[in-house]
């Protein structure tokens, strides 16, 4: 092999994950930089040049080309740790995290050797309220490497898409605090009153004793399973109540299955969409007109690509249905006689548009509240919205 030989399928890129690929390959050069627009070489040294990788305009690798500066035995060598450090059976390890619902958790549910969901141990603490952020353990399992970065990887790359299928999937907001490092002015109110002054604080949350990694999931002896209610039932429901706990519909292990057995193209936008409207609930507090384009956005990223229809020979002008005929059609065919109407899917979208291109705010963003029927209208289409992604999430993964 020689200079500007593509060694994609020597190294097996087809059938391994691209971060763990980039993971790999940067910590075995040490060196690594942005060439151009679709392209990073790595190297031993600064600005060297032993391996290239090129990308398309998604970012998805789709060449590896040898560079410059590279050894006789580089291709050799990374074939083999590739083999054995990302292609060969780990053993698997369970990892933990926490996550949040607008409910607490009580029981706990099991999907085959995939994951767990469970309430925190009872050392973990927990909210004295009935409105706020509860927490409980998502337990993964992970196939191990060799290479601890390589596990790592996978941990937050499965506790992440689990946690966008839970928030998409479970009527109950679900999030997690995330990998960012945040930092807030808090105010302590732990007895009743606040504690001056205020503190600057990161945010996070653990517990004495806390163990994020076990050879099994955490046993579930005197734990009841968690309630399951019909569909039909379990997506209808709306606020929540004194005495709500988590629950989850009767059909969310086929639903599960469903998604496990998505292909490549489908089970990203599957996950984009439910980034889009796990996004909207966390925006929500921060401003209700980012909120609403984020929950369009979910069921636009589940929309087949945009068919423009024919040009007017005359006036060269698209013929046929435009975006909002296609949202409306697509959301149609999708939740059928939700009780939405036409004309109300329509005016969604264009005040979506609106929202979008900065052509508008909702009243709520403008800093004023007030018992007037635009901001009574606004909370009313935000419900409406929230409900139709919701059906249209749980109907397009219940066709696949």
């Amino acid at each position: 092999m020689v200079e500007g030989d593509d060694v994609f399928d020597i190294l097996r890129c087809r059938e391994i994950d691209q971060a763990e690929f980039e993971q790999l390959v940067g910590s075995f050069y040490g060196h690594g930089h942005h060439a151009e627009a679709n392209e990073i070489r790595h190297g031993r040294s600064h600005r060297s040049c032993a391996l290239r990788a090129l990308y398309d305009g998604d970012g998805r690798l789709i060449k590896v080309l040898i560079g410059p500066d590279a050894n006789a035995d580089d291709i050799e060598q990374l074939r083999s740790k590739i083999e054995s450090e990302l292609l060969a059976p780990g053993t698997p390890r369970v990892r933990r995290q926490v996550l949040f619902a607008a409910a607490p958790t009580v029981g706990h549910f099991r999907y085959k050797d995939v994951f767990q969901i469970g309430p925190v141990p009872p050392g973990a603490p927990r909210l004295p309220y009935i409105l706020g952020h509860h927490p409980f353990l998502l337990e993964c399992q992970v196939k191990t490497s060799t290479d601890f970065m390589i596990t790592g990887l996978r941990q937050q790359r499965i506790g992440r898409e689990l946690g966008l299928v839970l928030s998409s999937l479970l009527d109950l907001r679900v999030w997690s605090l995330g990998p960012e490092s945040r930092h807030h002015w808090c105010i302590d109110l732990a007895n009743g009153a606040p504690v001056l002054p205020s503190k600057f604080l990161q945010e996070g949350y653990t517990w004495e004793g806390a163990v994020p990694e076990d050879a099994a999931f955490s046993p579930t002896d005197g734990i009841p399973p968690i309630e399951l209610v019909e569909p039909y039932q379990y997506y209808a429901m709306r606020g929540i109540s004194v005495d709500r706990k988590l629950d989850l519909p009767t059909d969310f292990s086929q639903q599960l299955d469903r998604f496990f057995a998505l292909g490549g193209t489908d089970r990203e936008k599957f996950l984009r969409a439910s980034y889009w409207f796990q996004h909207a609930g966390l925006v929500f507090t921060y401003s209700k007109s980012a909120s609403f384009v984020a929950l369009v956005s979910a069921i636009e990223a589940l929309m087949p690509p945009a068919n423009a229809g024919t040009q007017c020979p005359e006036c060269k002008q698209s013929i046929g249905p435009g975006p909002t005929s296609q949202f409306i059609a697509f959301v149609e065919a999708l939740i059928p006689g939700s009780g939405i109407s036409k004309s109300e899917r329509r005016r969604f979208y264009r005040l979506r548009s609106a929202l979008t291109h900065g052509g508008k705010l909702l009243a709520s963003d403008h800093g004023m509240w007030g018992f007037t029927p635009t901001q009574l209208g606004e909370g009313y289409d935000a419900r409406a919205m929230w409900q139709i992604v919701q059906y249209v999430v749980y109907n397009w993964l219940a066709n696949q």
